[in-house]
């Protein structure tokens, strides 16, 4: 078993705790942590096998988890604002037994969350009197929350590709997930600011597949501003999640930017923005969100092979703005 030195070694660094942040480390002071060199704050302790830099990010210690889990995990968690850089080696944790909340010790395992789902780290060591685990070997995982729990249940959703694009005067919004799993329903919610949120269709039933689903809904409401969107998962135990936010234009600036012509099409067509911001990408959808084609930029683009009926584009600019249009080929 590894022997994992803390305070009082001399390769260890102490850091204070503000109110809930540990420590913050600005883009002019970055903090650097050898190989082999233990970084402590508060409980947690990484000792990296490659030299690991943190920089214009802080982290903070909390009691709840951000990011949703069906686990059970232990009232000790540890949030960084950003992700980091790619980190390579051991990480530990030290608890308090009143933390548990009656979780036995010998199933207890980090799970690290990287923005995208949840991995278990597994454990290489633990001492349940000086309460402490430490995970197994990590191999250039990017670190964005991390928690003591029991050993890792999948999640009910591993989400896909979520979109939304203006149709006439409604958008409609797909989504796609990669697997499924005792998922009661899906929500569709609508926001003007990002912040505050409304239903725009409920109770659509999950299909429960580990292949996953395409799922699609229709927001009828007229919003001529931009308009966020995300979609909320509903557990058959009541648990919830959501899926990422993605963002409409308004029509005005999705109008006076960008011009698709002809359409309907034949075979070819063009997409002459105004302005500056060039076009980079332009990738073709099946009207159900599945992907078709992509080009990178060019003068024109061929719908040729392609079967009459109706597809949405994906154009992203140099500025990286995406706008969304839907286009008839005969």
């Amino acid at each position: 078993m590894r022997k994992l030195y803390l305070l009082g070694s001399s390769c260890c660094i102490a850091v204070g705790i503000h109110a809930q942040t540990i420590f913050t480390a600005q883009a002019s002071v970055p903090l650097y942590i050898a190989p082999s060199t233990v970084f402590y704050a508060d409980g947690l302790a990484l000792q990296p096998s490659a030299g690991f830099t943190i920089m214009n990010n802080s982290l903070e210690k909390n009691t709840t988890l951000v990011n949703y889990t069906v686990n059970q995990y232990a009232a000790r968690v540890y949030k960084f604002a950003h992700n980091t850089s790619a980190y390579s080696g051991y990480i530990s944790m030290f608890y308090d037994d009143a933390e548990l909340s009656g979780m036995a010790e010998s199933m207890l395992e980090i799970n690290l969350h990287d923005n995208t789902q949840w991995w278990s780290l597994g454990t290489s060591d633990a001492d349940y009197t000086d309460n402490y685990v430490t995970s197994n070997a990590v191999n250039a995982r990017e670190l964005n929350e991390l928690a003591i729990a029991n050993i890792l249940i999948p999640l009910p959703v591993q989400w896909g590709t979520v979109q939304a694009f203006r149709a006439r005067q409604h958008t409609i919004i797909s989504w796609q997930t990669k697997q499924e799993q005792q998922v009661k329903s899906f929500t569709v919610e609508r926001s003007m600011d990002g912040i505050t949120w409304q239903v725009v269709v409920a109770n659509i039933p999950a299909k429960n597949s580990t292949q996953g689903g395409l799922y699609k809904a229709t927001d009828l409401q007229y919003q001529p501003s931009q308009v966020y969107y995300r979609i909320k998962q509903t557990d058959l135990n009541g648990q919830h999640s959501f899926s990422n936010i993605v963002t409409v234009d308004a029509i005005d600036v999705q109008q006076v930017r960008m011009v698709l012509f002809p359409n309907p099409v034949t075979d070819g067509f063009k997409i002459t923005p105004s302005g500056t911001d060039a076009v980079k990408t332009v990738t073709l959808y099946s009207s159900a969100g599945t992907p078709l084609k992509s080009w990178s930029q060019a003068s024109s683009y061929s719908l040729s092979g392609q079967k009459p009926g109706i597809y949405l584009l994906a154009v992203t600019t140099e500025q990286n703005k995406t706008h969304y249009f839907k286009i008839t080929k005969h």
